[in-house]
């Protein structure tokens, strides 16, 4: 099973791929030039998003559903970057399941409520990575993981 976390943004993108045939496992971001315009910024960020679903081929992909923010311009922004993602995927003909951020936290931390370096530190301790990875990619990767546990049935969840 191959599965693409991701944590949507506009200025940084998380990714996170997990091969559980393979044993493979590679995550990275894709950060946007912040001196661009926001339609510059989304070509940016779909032409790099579809070179990395080309190289890894995933058989799904995983991410937190929307959430609401305090400033109604970075959720207009992550919107934007989420429409993009979603769109790449769809051309892609990549199924995407999309996770709470409670039940990722949940599945990954053990709390919903967990902060972001929890989440960072028990994916690298669940994954026997070297060294701490960015706090997108470990949120990407949550997803990933969260992702694969689900569609084996090994946890169950709304």
């Amino acid at each position: 099973m191959k599965a693409l976390g991701i944590d949507p943004g506009i200025r940084t993108l998380g990714w996170g791929f997990i091969d559980t045939e393979r044993g493979e496992r590679k995550w990275g971001e894709i950060s946007t030039s912040s001196g661009k315009e926001l339609p510059d910024r989304l070509l940016e960020l779909e032409s790099r998003f579809i070179s990395i679903l080309s190289d890894l081929d995933p058989d799904f992909a995983a991410m937190e559903s929307v959430v609401f923010h305090k400033n109604p311009n970075s959720a207009l922004l992550l919107g934007a970057a989420r429409a993009v993602v979603l769109l790449a995927l769809a051309h892609k003909g990549i199924p995407v399941l999309e996770l709470s951020p409670t039940a990722v936290k949940r599945a990954i931390v053990g709390r919903g409520n967990a902060r972001k370096a929890q989440v960072a530190y028990m994916v690298n301790h669940l994954l026997g990575l070297d060294g701490m990875v960015s706090s997108h990619a470990a949120d990407a990767l949550a997803c990933a993981m969260v992702g694969i546990w689900r569609e084996e049935g090994r946890i169950r969840f709304g």
